[in-house]
């Protein structure tokens, strides 16, 4: 997961720069994708940036009702049929579209590791660096 939050994502800003250059940039992340804006030089270089239900969860910090799916989801057949498929079979399980070996198996350590990509800090990971943010950061929790 983390060579396709980092580096895919930063040669698709780079490509999108380098087909409208000047163009102001306003970048819009769902889920991981918004959480590896924070992992990016200069926050993606983004004029703007909104993320969409991007967050660091473990599987405890679901609803209640949904703790138990969540658990299912990770220790029950997703491992398993991965492996044998290959990918991860998104649309066949419910979750969207299919996803690499790779990113689905840090995906899973990651949901049921408590401080979720902390455990990649300093070895695979680099810790995200703010300070380059300039924008005022605003939060909405529904």
């Amino acid at each position: 997961m983390i060579d396709w939050g980092l580096r895919d994502q930063a040669t698709a800003l780079t490509a999108l720069a380098d087909l409208v250059p000047g163009t102001p940039r306003w970048v819009i992340g769902h889920s991981i994708g918004g959480l590896w804006l924070a992992f990016r030089p200069a926050m993606a270089g983004g004029e703007r940036i909104a993320t969409v239900g991007s967050g660091l969860i473990h599987v405890t910090d679901h609803p209640f009702g949904f703790r138990m799916k969540a658990r299912a989801f990770w220790q029950g057949p997703v491992p398993d049929l991965s492996r044998r498929l290959g990918f991860a079979p998104g649309r066949l399980l419910g979750f969207g579209a299919g996803l690499p070996l790779g990113v689905c198996a840090d995906w899973r350590r990651w949901s049921l590791t408590n401080g979720f990509h902390l455990s990649d800090v300093g070895s695979s990971l680099q810790a995200p660096d703010t300070s380059l943010r300039a924008a005022e950061m605003r939060f909405v929790a529904v």
